[in-house]
C-alpha cells in the first residue's frame, strides 16, 4: 500500500514538475513576443485613429457614412487636415452631403482638401479660393487666348465634343 502511494506521489510530481517546464516555456514565448511588439511599437511611434474611404472614390461621388471607416495611422506620417473626429467630418447642426473633390484610393485617409464642406457642391466653383473667378473661353481655329492668360495664371484645360446621344460632352484635359 505504501509503494502504491509512494509510486503515485512519484508520478504524481513528475507530472506536476513537466506542467511547470511547459507553463515556463509558454511564458516565456509570450513575453519574446511582447518585447517584440514593444519594440515594433517604439520604431512606428504613437498611432492616431483617422477616417479612410473603404472603396474608391471619384470626383462628384457623394461620401456618405457607409463610404468611411476609422484606421489606425501612425502619427508622424498622418497627413495634414486629415479627419480624426465623426463630428467634424459628419457635423450634426450642418444638413446636407459632401463630395468627393479629388479622386481617393481605397483605405487613403480623408483629407480636408479632397472633399467639399457639408452641403457645397462639388462643381468648378467651389474649388475657387476667394478672389478667384473663373470663366470659359471658346477657342477654335479662328480665335486665340491672348490677353487672357498670362505667366503665372493656373489654367484647366477642358475639351467639350458633341455626344452621339446627342447634346455635349466635357472632359477635362489637363489640370494646373
Amino acid at each position: 500500500m505504501r509503494a502504491i502511494f509512494g509510486l503515485v506521489l512519484v508520478v504524481g510530481m513528475a507530472l506536476a514538475g513537466f506542467a511547470v517546464y511547459m507553463a515556463q516555456g509558454y511564458i516565456k514565448q509570450t513575453e519574446q513576443a511582447l518585447q517584440q511588439e514593444r519594440a515594433f511599437r517604439a520604431q512606428i511611434g504613437p498611432m492616431v485613429e483617422v477616417f479612410i474611404v473603404n472603396k474608391d472614390r471619384k470626383y462628384g461621388d457623394p461620401l456618405a457614412r457607409e463610404d468611411v471607416q476609422k484606421m489606425w495611422w501612425p502619427k508622424a506620417a498622418l497627413p495634414e487636415k486629415a479627419f480624426t473626429d465623426e463630428a467634424t467630418l459628419f457635423p450634426a447642426d450642418v444638413v446636407g452631403t459632401r463630395y468627393v473633390l479629388r479622386e481617393m484610393a481605397a483605405f487613403e485617409p480623408i483629407l480636408e482638401t479632397k472633399v467639399t464642406k457639408p452641403g457645397e457642391p462639388a462643381g468648378l466653383t467651389s474649388m475657387l479660393s476667394p478672389g478667384m473667378r473663373a470663366f470659359a473661353i471658346k477657342v477654335d481655329v479662328a480665335s486665340g487666348v491672348s490677353g487672357f492668360v498670362h505667366p503665372g495664371d493656373s489654367v484647366d484645360i477642358y475639351w467639350t465634343t458633341s455626344a452621339s446621344t446627342g447634346g455635349e460632352v466635357t472632359r477635362m484635359i489637363e489640370e494646373r
